[in-house]
């Protein structure tokens, strides 16, 4: 017997209830392409995750990793911390899944984000106050998970 799916949520309101419940409300996200997205309200015993994402053949929204290497003075770089943090937060916000940090010792960091294509991750990278202001040198790659 085929379960009938609940009635789909708009974007706005899924993001609404991750923001509200800290992602705990999983979701499964169904779209034809990546600008058609419906979100179904599921019961959290159908996923394990808080999130299932099927879009296109991937099972996943892809992740990108920005690998960085400060290229300035500490002081230079310190002034762009705030902004930085505040632009994560906003792609979080979004519903981007970003995190950011650096290395322990020093001298770069890494941000992992999930994006619907290439395009759009070099456009939030390009948008980054730490690239803006020329402070960090950096690749962006796909990261494909093998295993979770």
């Amino acid at each position: 017997m085929t379960q009938a799916l609940p009635k789909p949520i708009t974007v706005e309101e899924q993001r609404g209830i991750q923001k509200s419940h800290k992602g705990a409300m999983n979701c499964t996200i169904v779209t034809k392409s990546a600008t058609q997205k419906q979100f179904f309200p599921t019961p959290r015993t159908l996923h394990p995750y808080p999130l299932v994402f099927v879009m296109g053949s991937d099972k996943y929204m892809p992740i990108f990793v920005k690998i960085e290497e400060g290229k300035v003075d500490k002081s230079v770089f310190d002034q762009y911390i705030p902004a930085h943090k505040a632009y994560v937060k906003d792609l979080i916000a979004k519903g981007h899944n970003a995190k950011t940090g650096y290395w322990a010792k020093m001298g770069g960091g890494m941000m992992v984000f999930e994006a619907a294509s290439m395009a759009e991750a070099q456009a939030i990278v390009a948008n980054d106050p730490l690239v803006i202001n020329n402070c960090v040198n950096y690749k962006l790659y796909e990261w494909k998970i093998v295993v979770e």
